[in-house]
């Protein structure tokens, strides 16, 4: 119901958003179940039925992290490009993002929402991690490349950023193991070899070091 920004929606509409394939007394039994359950973790005039609808009572107080990750997007995209305040809002939308959206649903609402808002944390934690790495923040730059890196194993610029990130940090355990992963990512998964761009990073950040170190 907050995913639908708290408007009345059909019983229809929520079997069909979250178990669009049940047959439809089985699917009509996992709705009641679930509203018995919702109930009894909110409260029980929280959800209210009328007009052959359900809604959120309008005097409940909700916090729904999709909904303020979306609105925080939108405050900044309105902002100028150059804004620090602009920045703030990417930032905190960025650090809301915790995984795919309902990732046990698969009904083509949720698929099309989840890969939205992956798209959008995709975009934005780029945009963060980017500005980081240019002010030198190597321990915040890490972190959100670590994050881009979680949802998208493949990101050759995550990496790029974490390496840097890790070797600014004076923790070269890290940056191994992350480069390790993803070189183990694309040979096994995509059969391919890792670009020149990301060796010559690890060649200039890692094994020069350790050769440097190793000549003392």
């Amino acid at each position: 119901m907050l995913a639908y920004h708290a408007r009345p929606i059909s019983k229809g509409e929520i079997i069909a958003a979250l178990w669009p394939d049940k047959e439809p007394a089985k699917a009509e039994s996992s709705l009641k179940s679930s509203l018995f359950r919702a109930r009894r973790a909110l409260h029980q005039d929280w959800i209210v039925y009328e007009d052959g609808r359900y809604r959120l009572a309008p005097h409940g107080q909700y916090n729904f992290d999709v909904s303020r990750f979306k609105e925080l997007l939108k405050i900044a995209e309105r902002m100028p490009q150059d804004a620090s305040l602009r920045l703030r809002h990417i930032e905190e939308a960025v650090d809301l993002y915790n995984g795919d959206f309902l990732p046990e649903f698969y009904s083509e609402w949720c698929v099309s929402e989840r890969a939205n808002l992956e798209r959008w944390f995709m975009q934005s934690a780029s945009v963060v991690a980017r500005h980081h790495t240019e002010l030198g923040n190597h321990d915040r730059a890490a972190r959100v490349g670590d994050k881009i890196l979680s949802v998208d194993p493949y990101n050759e610029e995550a990496l790029s950023i974490v390496l840097v990130a890790y070797a600014g940090t004076g923790n070269y355990a890290a940056g191994e193991h992350r480069y390790r992963e993803y070189r183990d990512v694309v040979e096994t998964e995509l059969g391919e070899a890792l670009s020149v761009k990301i060796e010559t990073v690890y060649q200039s950040l890692y094994l020069d070091r350790t050769e440097s170190v190793g000549l003392k």
